[in-house]
C-alpha cells in the first residue's frame, strides 16, 4: 500500500494487518462525511462554524477509527484522512476551485489531519487505557 507518515507511529499497535475491506470502509466514510457536510452547510472553510463543525465530526471519526477492535490505528486513521480529503477535492473542484485551490486543498489538508490524527490519539490513548 501506499506510504502513511502515521504508519511510523505505534500507540496502542497491535500489529495485525488492516483488511483491505476496513481500509475501503473508512475511505468511503470519509468522503461520504465530507459530501454531506458540504451539502449542509456550504464550504466548510468559509466560516468559523463550518470548521468547528467539520474538525469536531473528523476528530470523533479519528476517535472512532483508533478504537476499533482489529488492526492497526494509524492505518485505519490514514484510510479515514484520504477518504475525507479526496471528498473536499471533489467537492471544491464540484463548486469551482477558483483561482487559490491549491492553498485552499493545503489547508484543508492540513486542518482536516490534524482533526483525524488528533482524534485517533485520542482514541489510542482510550483504548490503551481500557486494556
Amino acid at each position: 500500500g501506499a506510504f502513511c507518515p502515521a504508519e511510523a507511529m505505534s500507540f496502542s499497535d497491535t500489529r495485525k494487518p488492516t483488511s483491505f475491506v476496513e481500509k475501503a470502509a473508512l475511505f468511503v466514510l470519509g468522503f461520504a462525511v465530507v459530501a454531506t457536510l458540504q451539502a449542509a452547510g456550504g464550504w466548510w472553510l468559509n466560516s468559523g462554524t463550518g470548521v468547528l463543525r467539520t474538525v469536531l465530526v473528523l476528530l470523533a471519526l479519528g476517535v472512532f477509527a483508533a478504537l476499533w477492535r482489529s488492526g492497526r490505528p494509524w492505518v485505519r486513521a490514514c484510510a479515514l484522512w484520504a477518504g475525507a480529503i479526496s471528498g473536499m477535492a471533489v467537492v471544491l473542484f464540484w463548486i469551482g476551485p477558483g483561482n487559490i485551490w491549491p492553498i485552499v486543498l493545503a489547508v484543508a489538508a492540513g486542518v482536516s489531519a490534524a482533526a483525524v490524527f488528533g482524534g485517533a490519539f485520542v482514541g489510542s490513548a482510550v483504548a490503551r487505557f481500557w486494556h
